[in-house]
C-alpha cells in the first residue's frame, strides 16, 4: 500500500535526523542572514465553518472530482521493472521525492516534450536515477484505466530522453 510504504521511509527518516540529499537547500547560502534576521509572529487563522446548504450537493461533489482529476492527475501507481540494486546510493526516502520530481515535471510540461525531457535529465540530485525515471514514466504510462496524458506524449519524452541522455554521456566520455 502507498501509504504504508511512505509512512515507512518517513519513520526511517525521522531515526535518521531528517536529511534528505535529493531535497535543493537553497536556503542554505542565506542562512547566516534568517539567522540574525527579525522574527514576525503571526495570528491564528480561522476558516468559517462548512456550510451544507447546497440542494445538490452529490451532483457538485461530482462535478468538483472531475475537474480535479483533470486538474490534478492520480499521481503514482508503482510499476518496479529493475531490480531494486538498480537504485545506488538512494535513501528510502529518495525514492519517493525523485518519483515526486518526475511526476511534477510531467504535469508542468504537458505538450512540451524536449522542455520536459531537458527538466527530467537535470533533476537536483546527485545520484543516477534513470532506472527509477523510467519505472516512473511506464507506471504514468500503463496507469488504467487510461494515463493521465495521452500515450504519445509519454512516448516522445522517451525519446527526447534517450536524446538526452546519449548527449549527456557522450560529452562525459570525451
Amino acid at each position: 500500500d502507498f501509504m504504508e510504504d511512505l509512512w515507512e521511509r518517513m519513520q526511517l527518516l525521522s531515526r535518521n535526523g531528517w536529511k534528505v540529499k535529493s531535497v535543493p537547500k537553497p536556503h542554505l547560502s542565506f542562512e547566516a542572514q534568517l539567522v540574525v534576521g527579525k522574527s514576525h509572529r503571526f495570528h491564528p487563522v480561522s476558516c468559517p465553518p462548512p456550510t451544507f446548504t447546497m440542494s445538490s450537493s452529490e451532483i457538485l461533489k461530482g462535478q468538483e472530482k472531475h475537474e480535479a482529476n483533470l486538474k490534478y492527475p492520480q499521481r503514482l501507481r508503482r510499476l518496479h521493472i529493475f531490480p531494486t540494486n538498480k537504485a545506488e546510493n538512494m535513501q528510502p526516502v529518495d525514492r519517493f521525492v525523485v518519483e515526486e520530481y518526475i511526476l511534477d515535471v510531467l504535469l508542468f510540461f504537458n505538450g512540451c516534450r524536449k522542455e520536459c525531457a531537458f527538466y527530467l535529465v537535470s533533476l537536483p540530485v546527485s545520484f543516477r536515477y534513470e532506472y527509477l525515471m523510467a519505472e516512473t514514466i511506464f507506471s504514468q504510462l500503463l496507469l488504467l484505466p487510461n494515463p493521465p496524458f495521452r500515450p504519445i506524449y509519454y512516448t516522445l519524452v522517451i525519446i527526447d530522453l534517450c536524446k538526452r541522455l546519449c548527449q549527456l554521456h557522450f560529452h562525459l566520455w570525451w
